[in-house]
């Protein structure tokens, strides 16, 4: 795709993480969007835990580009605490329990390779005679975390971008939308240079983008509240229990790449009960139950671009459950694109399906 110097209006679907960081870095190039806020129940950014980790995964591996999106992720959302004075972003280090002494071993073996080494912290010697977590096995500090709280970073985006964008609370309606050769047309009234689906989980229903291979993940996630817990560490054992503070917490989430619905169960509410019951040695309530549907594409990476056949029609999307890590950067990637016609990273770029 050339250089869009005429690209000056822009239409987001989806008002969620993608589509707000997008609108925020459209907005300090001089674009104007109009956000379509197609919220909905089972939105994934809006009702998740907001965790920041470089380390993920059962084989121990470093994310991709974990240290330019660490770096970038912290950067954005402290400008925007600053800009907006809401609090939404807090370091913590990450204490990650093991379940066996194989897992115990592995971690020990990995934590010598150098691009895993700025990410590991201490090994936690004598956790396991700790007596607010069960941690039979022991455990390891990892550090460069943080949590982002998804209320409040809705409340400052918007505050922000309300500036330079148009906010609609108005769910999309495909038969609306109008492509010829002077751009988009929605509602026939309305003429924007590009539209740009931020869709998340709803993506795989888009015609537009039916060759690309969704695979949503449901998540569920439960609020407790225990006042013995320590408040400034995220403990991770498979699933996190994050501190919200005053003794509230939140634990999850779990996966489910079947159930497609976007409320909670009580299979997966008894389940996170379970798994905390095993990590933790105090009696807790139950506060909130939650679930939301995260926007995965198979290969685990985003997807973001413009359709070769229609130019003027692209997706921001697919960012799984690591939105809060990767969507500030990537939504500065696509806007340099957008802008400059700078290629985009062929890890992500719709170009690969």
């Amino acid at each position: 795709m050339g250089k869009l110097k005429q690209c000056r209006r822009v239409l987001i679907i989806g008002g969620g993480l993608s589509g707000t960081t997008l609108s925020y870095f459209l907005s300090l190039n001089g674009i104007d969007s109009t956000i379509l806020n197609t919220s909905s129940i089972g939105a994934a950014s809006k009702v998740a835990a907001g965790l920041i980790k470089p380390i993920t995964g059962k084989r121990i591996t470093l994310s991709w580009n974990a240290s330019e999106f660490i770096e970038f992720s912290k950067d954005f959302f402290q400008s925007l605490e600053n800009k907006s004075g809401i609090n939404l972003y807090s370091e913590m280090n990450f204490l990650q329990l093991f379940k066996t002494i194989g897992e115990r071993n592995e971690w020990l073996s990995r934590s010598s390779i150098d691009s895993l080494k700025p990410f590991i912290s201490d090994i936690a010697i004598g956790i396991e005679k700790n007596s607010d977590i069960k941690a039979p096995f022991g455990g390891i500090y990892l550090k460069h975390c943080a949590i982002v709280d998804p209320t409040a970073y809705f409340e400052a985006i918007y505050s922000v971008v309300a500036a330079s964008a148009t906010i609609i609370d108005e769910k999309f309606e495909a038969d609306k939308l109008v492509l010829d050769n002077n751009g988009v047309r929605y509602e026939s009234e309305q003429l924007f240079d590009r539209i740009i689906f931020c869709d998340g989980y709803r993506g795989y229903l888009n015609g537009y983008f039916s060759k690309i291979p969704f695979k949503p993940v449901k998540g569920e996630l439960i609020s407790i509240e225990c006042d013995d817990l320590p408040d400034e560490l995220i403990i991770g054992s498979g699933t996190h229990l994050i501190p919200k503070g005053k003794g509230q917490f939140l634990f999850g989430a779990t996966y489910d790449w079947d159930d497609m619905t976007p409320y909670p169960t009580t299979n997966a509410r008894n389940q996170l009960i379970k798994k905390l019951k095993n990590i933790i040695a105090h009696d807790f309530i139950i506060t909130g139950h939650f679930a939301g549907i995260r926007p995965s594409v198979q290969d685990r990476r985003p997807v973001v671009g413009f359709l070769d056949e229609f130019p003027q029609v692209g997706i921001f999307n697919g960012m799984g459950s690591k939105g809060y890590l990767m969507a500030p950067m990537l939504a500065k990637h696509f806007s340099q694109h957008i802008l400059e016609g700078t290629p985009l990273f062929e890890e992500i770029s719709l170009s690969r399906f």
